[in-house]
């Protein structure tokens, strides 16, 4: 195999690692199991203007709904609060459906990087060096480790600037900023995405761990 074609296929499984590992708790925690885990806490924060636990699980499942569901926005336009007005105005529905298309782009962006990740690591197995996929996996994993490290540190340490920083970076404008009366605001109040960083974070640190140890034993065995 020539050189150089042999570095960008090991350069393809290292850029694929952290994007793979990183979306797959992303995709657990879009589920309402998570809406039911958060609000099961007994230190969750209640709703400060009135909604009780179970209309704010309804609601945020909603949400949920919204975003990997397959109808969409629609179910934030049909959702209701008690008094039979609307739960959510169109700001949210309009910032929820930028939400929706990026996490659709993030999910078609980790199948294709594990599509090509598979398809680079196949081809260095059976035309390259025998350490050449594991060496690529193992620095992906050691990479994705220090990233997410980092990521841990600055979530710990200053959520704010790390949230604001997500949402400039994923999304124009500030379409994303709402009223503390605002739906969206009190079904996911800070500590639910402080929360959900966390375990997205923590989740993949071990994933990372789990396949620098695999690929690390899969390199040994080839020498």
């Amino acid at each position: 195999m020539n050189r150089w074609i042999q570095v960008l296929l090991q350069i393809v499984i290292v850029v694929a690692v952290p994007i793979v590992l990183v979306v797959m708790p992303v995709r657990l925690l879009m589920h309402p199991r998570y809406v039911w885990l958060e609000y099961g806490k007994p230190d969750f924060a209640p709703d400060p203007l009135g909604f009780t636990r179970e209309e704010r699980t309804r609601l945020a499942i909603i949400g949920v709904e919204s975003i990997v569901g397959p109808r969409g926005g629609v179910v934030l336009q049909e959702a209701r609060l008690p008094d039979g007005s609307p739960a959510f105005n169109q700001r949210e529905v309009d910032h929820m459906q930028d939400v929706r298309v990026v996490t659709a782009n993030i999910y078609v962006a980790q199948v294709v990087m594990l599509i090509a990740a598979a398809l680079a690591a196949f081809a260095l197995v059976r035309a390259g060096p025998k350490s050449a996929a594991p060496t690529a996996m193992l620095t992906g994993a050691s990479g994705t480790l220090v990233l997410l490290v980092a990521l841990v540190a600055l979530v710990l340490v200053g959520f704010d600037t790390f949230f604001t920083a997500f949402h400039r970076v994923f999304f124009t404008g500030e379409t994303w900023l709402f009223d503390f009366t605002d739906t969206l605001i009190r079904l996911y109040p800070p500590q639910f995405w402080f929360d959900a960083a966390t375990v997205i974070g923590v989740t993949t640190i071990v994933e990372a761990v789990v396949l620098g140890i695999a690929a690390w034993w899969w390199g040994r065995s080839v020498h």
